[in-house]
């Protein structure tokens, strides 16, 4: 999602309609979450939340199905993958010749199956509730990597959400029977026109919050006495700062001993309590930071705590001594592995200390960001 706000920043875009074909859905329905105020609508193409079968999944692939994929990919069988994608274009020597040449620059038989068993472990189904902007789903019938069944359960499971099953069989919109899916997605488009979207005073979205204080820190201001104490905490606002806006994250408050930050992921949040953490110590002001992942709601500018926020920041100031607190609001965690999945953080090892996981949360409430109304960006 940060490439797309980057060409929308460069376009002077602050709102479009987004559209997610097979493996790039997940990364915009995280998106469309976790950053409502830049996403107007939302389109998914072939877009599962989830591809293998689960307990209470039966719709993804089976075990059967995985070997036949992954020996296919192995095997470098270019010429099937393509025609299974395109079958209105099986047959055509030209397309098939293009194809080849196009999937060996895209990746090596040893990137693409990398690549493929990364994709298969991606599970947002978690997310797809905290999505609360239009979406259109689409699904050709005869599709081949993937059933009508995956689809239907993304639409089922965003509120309004209209699902749409289409002719043909073909991986794109630009090839096979281009035409009914054109017509739902230019219908779907007209009718959110920027004058029809009305902004609530309060919307929800997924995010993480994170909370820091700075460990003993009634003890540490009456040794040091007032006047060093306000330049100890001017350094520490301003590392803060620096920290959170490096990991791209927005510095909601001071709380006067700690800060509150929003991110729009628990990896970033990870990441930059980590560096508060090593940071702030080497400085001298050791701080303990706790974070919540999960779905807050935005009001105003002003910033209320709910009681999920309350238990983050108990989950880093209850602690003594020094640390990063992890609460995960989400039943399955699927929302946290898709966030901190490229982050270089491991289960079991993040910012090089213990992460604590608590009982799931309700809602939290954070100010809102300033939002400038601009038209919808249609690409």
């Amino acid at each position: 999602m940060g490439g797309i706000c980057a060409v929308m920043d460069a376009a002077e875009s602050q709102r479009a309609v987004i559209m997610g074909v097979q493996d790039g859905g997940p990364s915009v329905m995280f998106g469309a979450a976790t950053q409502p105020d830049r996403v107007a609508g939302l389109i998914l193409t072939h877009s599962p939340a989830r591809s293998r079968v689960d307990v209470d999944y039966p719709f993804g692939y089976d075990e059967a199905t995985i070997a036949e994929q992954s020996k296919m990919v192995a095997e470098w069988d270019l010429d099937t993958m393509i025609s299974r994608s395109f079958p209105s274009r099986g047959n055509d020597e030209r397309f098939l010749q293009w194809g080849r040449r196009y999937m060996r620059g895209m990746a090596s038989p040893t990137a693409m199956r990398a690549y493929t068993e990364e994709m298969g472990q991606i599970d947002v189904r978690d997310l797809l509730p905290s999505i609360r902007v239009p979406t259109l789903v689409l699904h050709r019938r005869e599709f081949a990597w993937a059933p009508p069944e995956l689809s239907r359960y993304v639409a089922d499971h965003i509120a309004g959400a209209r699902y749409v099953e289409l002719p043909g069989g073909d991986a794109d919109f630009f090839f096979d029977e281009t035409a009914p899916m054109l017509d739902a997605i230019t219908g779907f488009l007209a009718e959110i026109e920027p004058r029809t979207i009305q902004r609530r005073s309060a919307e929800r979205m997924m995010a993480t919050i994170l909370f820091t204080d700075i460990v003993s820190s009634t003890e540490r201001a009456q040794a040091s006495g007032d006047a060093k104490w306000v330049v100890q905490l001017q350094l520490h606002d301003d590392m803060s700062r620096d920290l959170i806006g490096k990991h791209g994250g927005r510095l909601v408050k001071s709380t006067g001993d700690g800060v509150l930050a929003l991110f729009d992921g628990p990896g970033r949040g990870l990441l930059a309590a980590g560096d508060m953490c090593s940071s702030l110590d080497r400085a001298g002001m050791p701080v303990r930071a706790g974070l919540h992942a999960g779905e807050i709601e935005l009001r105003g500018r002003g910033c209320g705590r709910g009681r999920g926020s309350h238990r983050s920041a108990g989950d880093g100031r209850s602690r003594t001594g020094r640390g990063v607190g992890l609460q995960d609001s989400s039943r399955s965690r699927g929302r946290l592995r898709l966030s901190i999945r490229g982050s270089g953080l491991a289960p079991s090892q993040r910012c090089g200390r213990r992460v604590a996981a608590v009982r799931p949360s309700r809602a939290l409430i954070i100010g809102r960001p300033d939002v400038r109304n601009l038209p919808v960006y249609k690409a």
